[in-house]
């Protein structure tokens, strides 16, 4: 029984990563790196205007898979950059959630904002959630990050990463990253390398 969830879930979150390609994707790229921890992770993400997918693959240190975790998005644009939609997030030993969103997305000079909000979950574990995502390019640098808020009972859980990037040829960047997540004491970093492709 539980390799039949395993495999379902695996089967879902490709398929949803996979969403943008539904509407010709705008950019992809895959980001590989080594945690602090000795354990490695593959990062695949795809999006478009009005949808986004990312699946990530953690290993050990010769990134041999054990796991993965993915998430997808699609929204429906009402101008001035309010939109609606719906995020999936789901993987193995994770539960399956589906989030309704309101979400607002503006370029503010240099720096790219994208706003959600999500007042409710299909696990009703996790509570509403708030998450901000912000990037910015200059020449060869580039810098983003995430917050996501989820409130549940009076308690705010906080969750994030933040990610540098130094391109070195014309699709290919080195990467440093730091994330904090609930379980995570103190926060992890991992070097790496991306690939638009």
């Amino acid at each position: 029984m539980k390799m039949n969830k395993t495999i379902r879930n695996v089967v879902i979150a490709l398929a949803l990563s996979a969403v943008p390609t539904l509407a010709s994707a705008q950019w992809q790229n895959a980001t590989a790196t080594y945690k602090t921890d000795n354990t490695s992770t593959v990062k695949l993400q795809r999006g478009t205007k009005n949808a986004y997918g990312f699946l990530n693959l953690y290993g050990d240190k010769n990134f041999d898979f054990e796991s993965m975790y993915g998430e997808a998005r699609v929204r429906k644009s009402f101008g001035k950059g309010f939109a609606v939609g719906a995020e999936y997030n789901g993987g193995i030993g994770v539960r399956d959630i589906l989030r309704p969103q309101v979400s607002y997305t503006k370029q503010v000079g240099p720096i790219f904002l994208d706003a959600k909000f999500s007042p409710i979950e299909t696990s009703r574990k996790l509570g509403s959630q708030l998450g901000i995502y912000a990037s910015t390019n200059y020449k060869a640098l580039g810098l983003e990050g995430w917050v996501d808020l989820d409130y549940k009972s009076g308690k705010i859980t906080p969750s994030g990463e933040l990610e540098g990037s130094f391109k070195i040829a014309k699709d290919l960047s080195v990467v440093v990253r730091g994330e904090k997540y609930p379980w995570q004491n103190p926060p992890e970093f991992s070097t790496g390398i991306k690939l638009n492709l």
